[in-house]
């Protein structure tokens, strides 16, 4: 016959409860997250809202002061290695 000690009941019983504990509370915080993040963005995508875009800002005297880029010029600097992760050859 196996000689169990009462100590060593307890204390299974005690981390029994603790990982039951744990658990629980993992299972909490998943479910609150869910419900918070189902709030937070999929109501305001169920109402949709008209956008408005105020064009007034484009009759500033700034906007109206640009002037487009005809040609972008050719890159005139050195350029690295080919293959920036292998040693530099000496």
């Amino acid at each position: 016959m196996a000689i169990v000690f009462k100590k060593q009941i307890k204390k299974q019983k005690n981390l029994i409860l603790v990982f039951l504990a744990l658990v629980l509370i993992t299972i909490s915080i998943v479910w609150w997250s869910q419900h918070i993040e189902e709030k937070l963005f999929v109501e305001p995508i169920m109402h949709f809202r008209k956008i408005k875009i105020d064009f007034k800002i484009f009759e500033n005297s700034f906007f109206k002061e640009l002037q487009p880029i005809e040609k972008i010029p050719d890159f005139e600097g050195e350029m690295g290695r080919k293959n920036p992760f292998i040693p530099k050859p000496e």
